[in-house]
């Protein structure tokens, strides 16, 4: 959803322009950080569908430049070097939640909202990271509450993604190697 930042409302002033695959043009980057890695793997273009007509068409923006725009948000943000390089690593580990928001912050200059699900153990693991975006699409801001508080513990794992995790109905698979990136995946409110 796409919210004025200042009253913290939803806009309703978007344009009802209806996803079309055909205006994204070159898929590869798309399907490298943005597809559906859940069990059996798929492209993603359910998730480019709902994430156009939730946000894109509030946007100004087209469909591509939507897209393109996003993709270098996320080339800004790179949560997984981030996160890595401040020694929170895919490992299994438990890291503070704290630190992990602290980490984002600091390279995007806005805080980070966590999400988190269930993990091995009966733990608390790393799920998603959400960031907001200004309407200038490319300010970092301060996320609005989300309308269901996400539960996680003060430490989380830090679950690693490995390919052969996932279970395909065809001999294609969609995962690549940098599939540890998408489970990092900044979702653009723009």
């Amino acid at each position: 959803t796409v919210y004025n930042a200042t009253t913290n409302s939803s806009l309703s002033s978007c344009s009802n322009t209806p996803f079309d695959m055909n205006q994204i043009g070159d898929v590869t980057r798309l399907m490298q950080y943005w597809n559906n890695i859940r069990c059996p793997s798929k492209s993603g273009q359910k998730g480019w569908k709902n994430a156009w007509e939730t946000s894109g068409v509030c946007s100004d923006l087209t469909e591509s430049a939507y897209f393109d725009t996003a993709l270098a948000l996320r080339d800004k943000i790179n949560p997984l070097s981030r996160l890595v390089s401040n020694g929170i690593k895919p490992d299994f580990g438990l890291y503070s939640v704290k630190k992990i928001k602290e980490v984002i912050e600091e390279g995007i200059g806005a805080p980070a909202l966590i999400q988190c699900s269930k993990g091995p153990f009966n733990k608390f693991q790393l799920y998603q990271i959400y960031v907001c975006v200004a309407e200038d699409a490319k300010t970092f801001v301060e996320c609005p509450s989300p309308r269901k508080p996400y539960t996680c513990g003060d430490d989380i794992l830090f679950h690693p993604f490995k390919k052969w995790m996932l279970k395909t109905n065809s001999t294609k698979s969609y995962a690549t190697a940098d599939a540890i990136d998408q489970l990092l995946e900044a979702v653009m409110e723009i």
